[in-house]
C-alpha cells in the first residue's frame, strides 16, 4: 500500500515537472514573436552583416570590429533563407537552445533527471533574453555542449568519426566566440589527464613522434596567438592582471562575482534599485556569488564519478578566463548555465532535513523569480510601450520612438542612426 502511494506520488510529480516545462516551452514559442531587440552588439553584429553582403549604406564608416565572425555567418545563412526577422533569429536560437540541453542530457546521462533540469534552465533570466535577442551565445552554447558531447562519445568508443566533429565544432565554437579558446583548452587538459599513462608509455616507446607532435602543437599555438584579432583578445584576458594586479582583484574579481550572482538570485542587480541600495545589493550579490562558487566546487568535487571529466575542466577554465575579461555582463557566464543547473539538480550525499529545507526554499524563490522575468520579458515582446522604456533600461528609447513611429526623430546626431536603419529593416 505504502509502496503504491509512493509510487502514485512519483509519477504525479514527474507528470506535473512535464507540464510546466511544456507550458515554458509554448511562452518560450510564443515570445520568438518579439519586435527587434537592439543592443551594443547586436548593432556590431548586424553592421558586419551588412559589410559582408555589401549592403551597408554609403553614410556609414565600414566596420573596423573584432568579433568573430561566426555569429554573422548564421545570420548570413538566415538572410538567404529569407528568415532573417525577430521571429526566424528566435526561433532557430530556441532550436539551438533544445539542441544543447539535449547533448547535456546525454553528457550526464541517468545521473539527471531531464525535466527538472530543462525547467530549471527555461527559468533562469538569461536564458529567455539570449533566445529572443539577435546575439552570439546561444550559437556559442550550442556548438559547446556538442563538442563536449562528441568528445565524451569518441572517448568512450574511439571512433574516428566523433572526433573529427569534435574538432569541427571547436572551429565552430572558437570563430563564434574567442572564448572557445577554452572549451578547446579543456578538452586537451581532458585528454592529457585521463590519457596519461598511456601517453607516457607510447612517448617513451616512440620518442621521436612524441618530439614531433609537440612539435606540431607548439606552431600551431604559435599561429594563433600571433592572429590579430586573437592578439586582441588576449590583451583583454591578461591585460587586468598584468598591468594592475591590485585593481584586478578588486574590479574584476568584484564585479564578477556579482554577474556570477545573477545567475543564481536569478534578477540582474539593475533592478533591485527598487528594493535596496546600490551598495547594498553589491555586497548581497557578491557574498551569493561566493556562496555559489563555494557550493560548485564541493559538488565538483563530491559528485566528480558522476560528471563528466571534460565539463570538470572546461567548468574551470572558463571560469578563470571569464573573471580575467574585463567586461561585466551576466551573459558571458550564459554558456554555463545548462552545465550548471545539471550538476545543482544532481542527487548529492547531502540528506540532512536543514538542508532539504533551504534546498527547498531556494527551489520556491528561484521558480518564483523565474516566473516574474516570464512575465517581464513576455510583457516586452507583446507591449510595444513597455518595450521602448525598459528594453536595456530605456537606452534605446529615442530609436525605437522613432521606429514605431511615436516620436520621431528631430536631431539625428542624438541617435544611433545604425540601430534605427537595422530597426527599420531588420523589425
Amino acid at each position: 500500500m505504502h509502496q503504491g502511494a509512493g509510487l502514485h506520488s512519483s509519477l504525479f510529480y514527474n507528470r506535473l515537472w512535464i507540464a510546466s516545462t511544456g507550458i515554458l516551452i509554448i511562452i518560450y514559442f510564443a515570445n520568438c514573436f518579439t519586435p527587434f531587440r537592439l543592443t551594443n552588439d547586436t548593432v556590431r553584429y548586424f553592421t558586419l552583416l551588412e559589410d559582408l553582403q555589401g549592403t551597408l549604406p554609403a553614410g556609414f564608416e565600414k566596420p573596423a570590429d573584432f568579433l568573430p565572425f561566426g555569429y554573422v555567418y548564421f545570420l548570413a545563412g538566415l538572410s538567404t533563407l529569407h528568415l532573417l526577422t525577430p521571429f526566424g533569429i528566435g526561433f532557430f536560437q530556441l532550436l539551438y537552445l533544445c539542441g544543447s540541453l539535449y547533448f547535456v542530457k546525454k553528457l550526464f546521462g541517468a545521473s539527471i533527471k531531464i525535466w527538472p533540469f530543462v525547467f530549471l534552465t527555461l527559468l533562469n533570466w538569461t536564458t529567455l533574453k539570449l533566445t529572443i535577442t539577435p546575439l552570439s551565445e546561444m550559437q556559442f552554447l550550442f556548438f559547446s555542449t556538442a563538442a563536449l558531447y562528441c568528445y565524451q562519445s569518441f572517448m568512450k568508443q574511439r571512433k574516428a568519426g566523433f572526433l573529427i566533429l569534435t574538432v569541427m565544432l571547436c572551429l565552430v565554437c572558437f570563430i563564434t566566440r574567442t572564448a572557445g579558446i577554452g572549451l578547446v583548452l579543456a578538452l586537451i587538459v581532458s585528454f592529457l589527464i585521463s590519457s596519461r599513462k598511456k601517453l607516457m608509455a607510447w612517448s617513451r616507446q616512440q620518442p621521436f613522434y612524441a618530439v614531433l607532435v609537440i612539435i606540431i602543437a607548439c606552431s600551431l599555438l604559435g599561429f594563433l596567438v600571433t592572429r590579430p584579432k586573437f592578439i586582441i583578445y588576449l590583451s583583454y584576458f591578461l591585460g587586468p592582471l598584468l598591468r594592475d594586479p591590485a585593481t584586478f582583484f578588486s574590479q574584476n574579481v568584484r564585479l564578477h562575482l556579482v554577474d556570477w550572482a545573477e545567475l543564481f538570485i536569478n534578477i540582474p542587480i539593475s533592478k533591485t534599485g527598487f528594493l535596496v541600495s546600490p551598495v547594498v545589493a553589491e555586497i548581497f550579490y557578491i557574498l551569493t556569488g561566493l556562496f555559489f562558487l563555494g557550493l560548485l566546487t564541493v559538488r565538483l568535487i563530491r559528485n566528480h564519478r558522476m560528471i563528466p571529466l571534460p565539463v570538470i575542466v572546461y567548468l574551470i577554465i572558463y571560469t578563470l578566463l571569464i573573471f580575467n575579461w574585463p567586461f561585466f555582463e551576466a551573459r558571458f557566464w550564459f554558456p554555463l548555465v545548462p552545465l550548471l543547473a545539471a550538476i545543482l539538480v544532481q542527487q548529492g550525499k547531502e540528506s540532512k532535513p536543514l538542508y532539504q529545507k533551504a534546498r527547498m526554499s531556494y527551489l520556491l524563490y528561484y521558480v518564483a523569480t523565474g516566473i516574474f522575468v516570464l512575465g517581464y520579458y513576455s510583457r516586452m515582446s507583446f507591449d510595444r510601450p513597455y518595450l521602448v522604456k525598459k528594453h536595456d533600461a530605456g537606452k534605446w528609447q529615442a530609436e525605437y520612438e522613432d521606429h514605431f513611429g511615436i516620436k520621431r526623430v528631430s536631431d539625428s546626431s542624438a541617435v544611433n542612426k545604425k540601430a534605427i536603419y537595422l530597426l527599420n529593416k531588420y523589425d
